[in-house]
């Protein structure tokens, strides 16, 4: 592996890692709806599940960076048959629990920010991956992204 990608997959990574520290220790608002703190909180609760199913889909080929790990299989069953990156999108409804919970706008705004990291990372991550297995063709081609609802027909 280059370099470059190396670098590359470095540096998407302390960016997420910067986005989602900064979403989770970012203030709470005033005057806070008690109802919408609730759902956040389940919302949370709902991305740390999602998260668990899809770190435990991976088992040893997990890897932090969107290099694949050497010698780890192309995973493609279990929560990684409806979405490809099942752990980004825990991030991002995770992400959303927490401004439903802390009620800033100004976390939105950060939410945005680390959708638009986890897009550039998941793109990158995928043609890393057709790179290593000629079948993560028809995977990307035939399995979202990161949401089910957006499925190719």
């Amino acid at each position: 592996m280059a370099k470059y990608s190396q670098f590359k997959g470095r540096a998407l990574l302390t960016l997420q890692t910067l986005f989602m520290v900064t979403i989770i220790f970012y203030p709470f608002a005033k005057n806070l709806n008690n109802l919408l703190a609730i759902l956040g909180g389940f919302v949370f609760v709902l991305a740390f599940c999602i998260f668990s199913f899809a770190k435990k889909g991976l088992d040893s080929a997990f890897y932090p960076l969107p290099e694949p790990k050497n010698g780890a299989p192309l995973i493609i069953s279990g929560i990684y048959s409806i979405v490809r990156h099942p752990m980004y999108v825990s991030f991002l409804i995770g992400g959303f629990g927490i401004c439903m919970l802390k009620q800033n706008v100004i976390l939105l705004l950060l939410l945005l920010g680390l959708f638009l990291i986890l897009t550039a990372k998941y793109k990158y991550e995928d043609a890393l991956l057709i790179n290593k297995w000629e079948r993560a063709v028809e995977y990307q081609q035939s399995t979202p992204a990161l949401f089910p609802i957006f499925k190719k027909k």
